[in-house]
């Protein structure tokens, strides 16, 4: 009796043993398979992304760059066509570059052009310029004498919209420190609203 009772032990334990191996390495196997699943598909994703920057490359070169240029051409003097500073910038978060050409002069401003079926122009108060790239935001600060003003325009549905605009402005009233009258949308509001 107490050989089959250990015989029976040995059994019980060898298939208790058996079963937390079976388990364990089904653990392993799924996750293997869990990984090399997610694998596949990172890689699916990373060709997708690759093959939308290719296109989005090739739109650039073909018909946003030539349209750019035809676009400058058509709208300014063949000196300032040639001779005007210009950059691209990664304004909204597309893979496609805005350009901006400098003006010639502070008070002439900048010429941001975006693509969206052709090219949607906005013409900037001055040459100062911000923007987070990729975050479309674009900022436009304006100084002048005591009057002191910032728009901030954005990418909306293809075309440039004003998404904010303030200004503030010295009082004259010769004291020191110099006081401030701030202004949001037209109306006059405290330094602590701001």
């Amino acid at each position: 009796m107490k050989l089959k009772t250990k015989w029976y032990m040995y059994v019980v334990s060898f298939f208790i043993l058996v079963s937390s191996v079976l388990v364990v390495e089904e653990k392993v196997c799924g996750a293997e398979l869990h990984k090399e699943t997610l694998a596949v598909t990172k890689n699916e994703a990373a060709k997708k992304s690759a093959t939308k920057k290719k296109a989005e490359i090739r739109k650039f070169e073909k018909v946003i760059l030539p349209a750019y240029e035809k676009y400058v051409r058509e709208n300014f003097s063949e000196a300032v066509a040639h001779d005007s500073p210009y950059s691209f910038i990664y304004l909204n978060n597309d893979n496609i570059p805005e350009l901006v050409v400098d003006g010639e002069y502070s008070f002439s401003g900048n010429l941001i052009c975006t693509y969206s079926n052709g090219v949607v122009a906005l013409n900037t108060d001055r040459l100062m310029l911000g923007y987070v790239e990729k975050k479309n935001i674009l900022h436009n600060p304006f100084a002048y004498m005591d009057y002191f003003s910032d728009d901030v325009y954005s990418i909306k549905k293809g075309k440039f919209v004003k998404v904010w605009s303030g200004h503030y402005e010295d009082k004259e009233d010769g004291k020191i420190p110099i006081e401030h009258t701030y202004y949001y949308k037209g109306v006059e509001i405290s330094e602590k609203k701001i």
